[in-house]
């Protein structure tokens, strides 16, 4: 009977998760379930394979264990590809009116009041948010972005090819990485290329003691200054665990390194690191439960601000900071404009950090970038 209740119980599930538009099942549902699927799998195995495990007319048949496993997995898998394919049509449908009912820090740029339909759920499902990441997807780097260097070159991402001499370089760890959906729409619909260099764990310094980052930026740094973008984005500030913001070491010689060649530097202040994972947090206590002050977590303002004073000849810096569209009068909630936040407890998803570019553009222009 094991295997008609193994067959019968995840169907059982899906089917209660489709109908209830829940991504668990509680104690109570749960508990039911394990009933059902007890009960279904003894008639399964009463009536479907007992009696073709035993018929004496099938037992002569050449071909009677095929028959058997046929049926089997028809009876496990039909279900199964049936309530997936409503999952997707669900999930379909949800993403559809994402527009409309997960609007994201519009609630806080004034451009959205909130969701339309207040039953909407948060995106990105939970199901999706740990796959969230705000990666490029598009390319491998080729021609004059292709670094020589084979560690750079097989990290190396790029978007379609824009305009002649419109280039934009993400580089850092993947802090970084997260934070492209935030300005990647602004620079596509400008003409830009946007070329991706991340490596997890390593922020770009160039005065790490940790010799897989330190090799690794030195390139890097020779890389960018002989590419020449029009400017490299990158963290300038950083929170590390338990600890209070602060600049990234080595970011003011890096500034002026790139600054002195002619190159734009775009510095993010460093989004929140917080204690726990917010979407899993979400799945036991309340939004509320589930927040984080910001209490001893970020440094002044100026502490991204003020690295303007390391430029170094015709490159410029542009600061921005989101810390408010992060976490709004000091609180870093789990949830705004019914989008997650974070994906776990140190990035934020790619679906939320895209709704905030208009502020991005906002700053930018208020630096005195132009597009």
């Amino acid at each position: 009977m094991s295997y008609g209740v193994y067959l019968v119980h995840w169907p059982l599930l899906i089917t209660l998760l489709v109908v209830q538009d829940a991504s668990r099942a509680g104690a109570i549902e749960g508990l039911i379930l394990i009933a059902l699927s007890v009960r279904a799998g003894s008639l399964l195995t009463r009536y479907v394979d007992a009696p073709i495990r035993f018929s004496r007319s099938l037992a002569l048949l050449p071909g009677r264990a095929v028959l058997v496993i046929a049926l089997a997995v028809a009876v496990g898998v039909t279900p199964s590809l049936l309530i997936q394919s409503a999952l997707d049509r669900q999930t379909a449908r949800i993403l559809a009116g994402a527009a409309l009912n997960n609007p994201g820090a519009a609630v806080l740029l004034g451009s959205s009041s909130g969701p339309q339909d207040p039953d909407a759920p948060p995106i990105p499902l939970p199901e999706d948010i740990k796959w969230d990441w705000g990666n490029i997807d598009d390319l491998s780097c080729k021609g004059p972005y292709k670094p020589t260097d084979p560690s750079l070159a097989a990290a190396c991402r790029q978007t379609a090819t824009g305009e002649p001499g419109k280039v934009i370089v993400a580089v850092g760890n993947s802090r970084t990485q997260q934070m492209i959906g935030s300005y990647l729409p602004l620079a596509e619909a400008n003409g830009y290329t946007i070329v991706s260099i991340i490596k997890s764990g390593c922020p770009l310094d160039t005065t790490t003691t940790w010799e897989g980052c330190l090799d690794w930026n030195v390139e890097l740094r020779d890389y960018l200054v002989a590419l020449h973008p029009a400017a490299v984005v990158t963290n300038t500030t950083q929170i590390d665990p338990g600890q209070r913001e602060k600049r990234t070491p080595g970011v003011e010689g890096l500034i002026g390194d790139l600054t002195g060649a002619g190159i734009a530097v775009i510095g993010f202040r460093d989004a929140p690191r917080l204690p726990w994972d917010p979407p899993a947090c979400l799945h036991e206590r309340s939004e509320e439960q589930c927040t984080v002050p910001t209490r001893g977590m970020f440094g002044e303002a100026e502490l991204n601000r003020g690295l303007a004073s390391s430029v170094r000849g015709s490159g410029a810096f542009h600061p921005i900071d989101l810390t408010d569209y992060f976490c709004p009068g000091g609180e870093c909630v789990p949830i705004i404009g019914n989008v997650h936040v974070y994906m776990d407890a140190v990035h934020p998803t790619r679906t939320y950090v895209r709704t905030i570019a208009p502020e991005v553009d906002r700053q930018l222009s208020s630096s005195g970038w132009r597009w």
